[in-house]
């Protein structure tokens, strides 16, 4: 009989237009031949910023046919990278998967606040339904943002201590053992994540990049789910998809393309198949 091929349920919203979530995050896996079982959360015309409003197609019914279907065609899933959707009704279907089985891995990429503001199509409900998925996670990598939406703190940007205070809010909502990593930390002239190793808070920055970015934390969030899969320890892994993420913006930075197109990927591909 032969062995079953584990996968990694890579579920966020797919854009035609933009390279952000799905589209970065699934050519990021598949360069390093991670199998993936794409879950399209929603179906979009652009991303949701930038382009005025999009045509959406909701694909909550038929992510319950899928997860039906991956059974009865004994699909094998053991990770998960979760990120952008924007029906509660989605959550609810992840959450009875999470119910149903238990992965040895599950990078959770809350996406759904930035710059001290929900995003568009975002409601108080997905941030409760996000709290409930954050039981299931063994990683999170939220924004400042996001971070405190989650733990209903009190906003307070980059202090050391609220960080802190911040960093072990998250874990707590978190299964036993999980790490919360914050991104978007600003340090001086240098901008980057943090995570605490031994009660202590531990960053890890880039020169800042100037300007907005729409797709990095959706890069970020699926190169350090590349590392871990690869079996690097948590802090070489966000060490490692930090380093390749600041590949891609200033590969983005230096393009004539308008940033609301997202994130450029040749430079991140290629760093990935040249040096791991």
């Amino acid at each position: 009989m032969s062995k079953k091929q584990k996968r990694l349920l890579l579920a966020e919203d797919l854009s035609a237009v933009g390279n952000i979530s799905l589209g970065v995050a699934s050519p990021i896996l598949q360069a390093k031949d991670i199998p993936v079982a794409l879950l399209p959360t929603s179906l979009l015309s652009s991303q949701s910023e930038g382009f005025a409003k999009p045509a959406v197609v909701e694909l909550g019914n038929w992510i319950q046919d899928a997860f039906k279907h991956w059974e009865s065609a004994d699909i094998a899933i053991n990770s998960a990278l979760i990120g952008y959707f924007d029906q509660v009704e989605v959550g609810i279907a992840l959450k009875e998967f999470f119910q149903k089985h238990s992965l040895d891995l599950v990078v959770l990429d809350p996406a759904f606040a930035d710059e001290g503001e929900l995003y568009p199509r975002m409601t108080l409900d997905h941030v409760k339904n996000m709290r409930e998925l954050l039981s299931f996670a063994h990683v999170t990598t939220p924004n400042v943002t996001e971070a405190y939406y989650l733990t209903d703190s009190e906003f307070v940007l980059n202090d050391r201590q609220s960080l802190k205070t911040l960093l072990e809010k998250m874990e707590a909502l978190m299964q036993p053992g999980g790490r919360a990593i914050i991104t978007g930390v600003t340090v001086g002239e240098q901008l980057g994540c943090a995570l605490l190793e031994d009660g202590k808070v531990k960053k890890t920055l880039f020169p800042t990049v100037p300007g907005h970015f729409y797709g990095s934390g959706d890069v970020f969030s699926a190169l350090l789910t590349v590392f871990l899969w690869e079996g690097y320890p948590l802090d070489k892994a966000v060490k490692e998809a930090t380093e390749v993420t600041y590949i891609g913006l200033k590969q983005t930075s230096q393009s004539s393309d308008e940033r609301r197109f997202g994130i450029k990927l040749s430079g991140i591909i290629k760093h990935l198949l040249d040096n791991h």
